[in-house]
């Protein structure tokens, strides 16, 4: 998807870093508690869980009426 590391560091915001290392650490067991988790509206934290979808380095596990989001592909990254 991307076509070099450059595209990916511009895709991961500070924002979607977070999310991500709140999912890897918390285990939230929906996008909503995942929101609360960070102190983000849901509909953002949504939006931002889907691009990190589409890079494939989360996907949603459905759990009756919600979706569970969960770490398909560890990244290291350094700030």
């Amino acid at each position: 998807m991307f076509e070099d590391s450059f595209a990916l560091l511009e895709a991961l915001t500070p924002k979607r870093i977070q999310l991500f290392r709140e999912i890897y650490r918390s285990k939230p067991c929906s996008i909503r508690d995942l929101a609360e988790l960070v102190e983000r509206d849901v509909k953002n934290v949504w939006e931002d869980l889907r691009r990190l979808s589409e890079m494939d380095l989360v996907e949603f596990i459905p759990q009756g009426r919600v979706k569970k989001p969960v770490i398909k592909k560890q990244i290291i990254i350094t700030t």
